[in-house]
């Protein structure tokens, strides 16, 4: 790949418009670093490639918020805290509590959230619009990011194609978003390719409806059954995964699983293509063997592949799988990462080395700053973390938790027009604190 291209000829391509901030990528990472660097005071220019925010949320049909809660505590405030009450506020979202994993009937108001969250995929595209707008981000989606234009260790543009043809975006820092560093993988910067062994499976979450008196326990316990005598349509999914959705008689089933490279237009394609065979079969399956599902029809299906690990940034101080056994001390904590590994293995869902501990261990500023680029900050899943242990950071709580810390940075350093690398991190304390982030 030639990744000085863009260098070389991004001057030669229109200019829309220059800004303090630009940020790649909608996802929960990338809403909270826009609202996040704005109400810092900087410009902000959000580039998706989709027509809507939420990335895997409401892409890939996870409208269930997991990350801001571990083992019964709140660990994530903050813009995150912020949209699931508006979420709330706006009839759109409801704690998932007890073994049935269904949707708590008291409302969420101010009670801290110590449950994973279940919403619907247009409320979030619809509340984030809120938000981002309130905020007065400037928002462009369907618009694909192309690359950038470097100059001694800065990026000066990020070239992308929207609608109307390519053009470039004149910036002074980018946040990469993306899920995968595909921003800093496409200037050059050093990533890391997750092996195969470590990347997790990829999935479609499905969603049906007309589901009558959905009990997780009671379609764990007949799921385990059919397992135990070989009738399995998915032969590798040997755990039950599904949950009621906020609605009445909606149930999202995580029922389809296959391994692939997330990083290749021909291994997504395919990968697509297998899936959605596998949800046809899947809800043929549900509807033939599980009671309450004989008159339940498919509500909504991703529109891409359900992505956990990809690739990640390699960043000032990377998390690693010793930090997270021995709970390694952290001394500039931007929030709360788990402290947890090894699930969605590729034979195996809970992975024979997986470990889960009872506290979470704070997230360094050092693993959102790519190594040799001065004015690129990582956010979301691809920051600097050893791939084994991505599940630390990969969850949307985190996700909203880092984009967030990547929002204030990338805003200090536009003011100051200082590599990122040299900003105080006394200064970026004293800001998350004061958007009511919870740092460790």
């Amino acid at each position: 790949m030639d990744y000085n291209f863009w260098t070389r000829n991004a001057d030669n391509l229109t200019s829309i418009g220059s800004w303090d901030v630009a940020v790649v990528g909608a996802g929960a990472a990338g809403i909270a670093a826009a609202i996040s660097a704005a109400n810092s005071g900087a410009k902000v220019i959000l580039i998706e490639n989709h027509g809507f925010p939420g990335g895997i949320a409401t892409a890939a049909c996870v409208p269930n918020l997991m990350g801001f809660d571990y083992h019964g505590s709140q660990i994530v405030r903050g813009i995150g805290d912020e949209l699931v009450r508006n979420l709330a506020e706006a009839g759109e979202a409801a704690f998932k509590v007890g073994a049935e994993a269904c949707p708590d009937p008291e409302p969420i108001g101010s009670r801290p959230i110590e449950h994973a969250v279940t919403t619907t995929t247009h409320g979030i595209r619809v509340v984030a619009n809120r938000m981002l707008k309130r905020a007065g981000v400037n928002l462009l989606y369907y618009t694909r990011m192309l690359g950038g234009g470097v100059q001694d260790g800065y990026v000066k543009s990020i070239v992308i194609d929207r609608a109307e043809g390519p053009a470039r975006v004149e910036v002074k820092m980018v946040i990469d978003a993306s899920g995968d560093a595909n921003f800093l993988y496409r200037i050059g910067a050093e990533t890391l390719k997750c092996p195969a062994d470590v990347a997790m499976t990829k999935t479609m979450i499905f969603q049906m409806s007309n589901v009558r008196n959905f009990n997780r326990k009671t379609v764990a316990a007949k799921f385990r059954e059919l397992i135990e005598n070989g009738n399995n349509p998915v032969a590798t999914q040997s755990v039950f995964m599904g949950y009621g959705e906020l609605h009445e008689g909606a149930v999202g089933l995580n029922y389809t699983e296959i391994e692939g490279d997330a990083l290749s237009s021909q291994g997504l394609t395919g990968m697509d293509i297998e899936m959605r065979e596998q949800v046809s079969t899947s809800a043929k399956w549900f509807k033939k063997k599980f009671d309450g599902f004989e008159n339940a029809y498919i509500k909504e299906t991703p529109a891409q592949v359900g992505i956990r690990a990809g690739r990640v940034s390699v960043c000032d101080e990377t998390i690693t799988q010793h930090d997270i056994d021995e709970n390694t001390s952290v001394e500039n904590p931007i929030g709360l990462g788990l402290r947890r590994y090894g699930d969605h293995g590729l034979k195996r869902i809970k992975k024979a080395d997986r470990a889960t501990y009872k506290t979470p261990r704070p997230i360094p500023m050092g693993a959102l700053l790519p190594v040799g680029i001065n004015n690129v900050v990582a956010a979301g899943r691809c920051i600097g973390v050893q791939p084994k242990v991505i599940t630390s950071v990969r969850y949307m709580g985190q996700c909203f938790a880092t984009g967030q810390a990547a929002g204030v940075i990338s805003a200090i350093g536009a003011k100051g027009d200082a590599s990122v690398h040299n900003i105080v991190y006394g200064d970026v304390r004293t800001k998350l604190l004061e958007q009511g982030a919870i740092l460790g």
